[in-house]
């Protein structure tokens, strides 16, 4: 199964001044090249479907996984992530978001650490237990 990474970007940064304010981004493991390629999602464009965090990751996500053409995609070498991008959970192709920790649910995701998004998948926490 495939999981992505979901990041946000690092203050300062030039994906900071890329993606719009809000925006979701998703990447997969790096490739045997050590590249990564970021998926990100800003609804720019005020799409109803796309207006909580969650949404926007699963979009990304999905766009990610099928490998679709977007220009909402950025890619950079292995070693300019930590310097980019911090993560702050993941999402699997159940369309699951685990954050990494309760702060991160509570600022990215929901409202209520641990509850589900609507639609497929939900939101949990993955707390230092492991789950």
């Amino acid at each position: 199964m495939k999981v992505a990474t979901i990041y946000i970007p690092v203050a300062g940064t030039m994906i900071s001044q890329i993606v719009a304010p809000g925006s979701a981004i998703v990447a997969l493991p790096p490739t045997a090249a050590q590249h990564v390629i970021a998926y990100y999602e800003g609804n720019i464009h005020g799409a109803s479907n796309l207006v909580d965090y969650a949404d926007r990751i699963k979009c990304a996500a999905g766009r990610l996984f099928d490998r679709a053409p977007t220009s909402a995609i950025h890619g950079m070498m292995k070693h300019e992530l930590p310097d980019n991008l911090q993560a702050v959970g993941t999402i699997d192709e159940n369309y699951v978001i685990t954050f990494t920790d309760e702060a991160s649910a509570l600022a990215y995701g929901s409202s209520t650490p641990g509850s589900h998004a609507s639609g497929a998948g939900g939101i949990r926490v993955n707390r230092q237990n492991g789950s």
